[in-house]
């Protein structure tokens, strides 16, 4: 099983914000995850869920994919300790003291998510924070690259 952090990009692109390509990827990607014995992890009243809970709030009346997304995402992710590891703020270790003053302070939380959960990659569009996180020895992929490989992945492989 791998443990994925993924950034805010995930609502951009499901909302369609980044457009019906970068929705449909997107989404294929949440479906792929579901499929594996892979696990998306987040933190409780982090950007990630907050950017959830507002796309929620303002798509459960609409017809289009988005209301899909939605309900897609709170049956096979939120509602499911075994797909989403959920961590409470409370509990999650200081940010690296060599990071300390290099990360943004909204993305520090994934720092600490993806050193709480023992996470194998965490998965952002900032090409200045993968750099960093990279010098630093944490695993950090951009969005392109990690959807290209994830998506080509043999299906039952890890």
């Amino acid at each position: 099983m791998r443990r994925l952090v993924l950034d805010e990009w995930v609502w951009a692109d499901l909302n369609g914000e980044n457009g019906e390509e970068a929705q449909r990827e997107t989404f294929r990607l949440l479906q792929r995850v579901f499929e594996k014995c892979d696990q998306l992890v987040t933190v409780k009243g982090s950007p990630f869920l907050r950017t959830y809970f507002t796309m929620m709030a303002l798509r459960v009346n609409q017809g289009d994919l988005r209301r899909t997304i939605v309900r897609v995402f709170k049956a096979q992710f939120f509602q499911n300790s075994e797909k989403l590891h959920l961590l409470q703020e409370g509990s999650l270790p200081d940010t690296p003291p060599e990071l300390e003053h290099k990360v943004k302070e909204d993305d520090r939380y994934l720092v600490r998510a993806y050193c709480a959960a023992s996470a194998d990659v965490l998965v952002t569009t900032d090409n200045p924070l993968i750099a960093m996180l990279g010098e630093c020895g944490i695993r950090c992929q951009d969005r392109d690259t990690f959807i290209l490989h994830y998506l080509e992945d043999d299906p039952g492989g890890e």
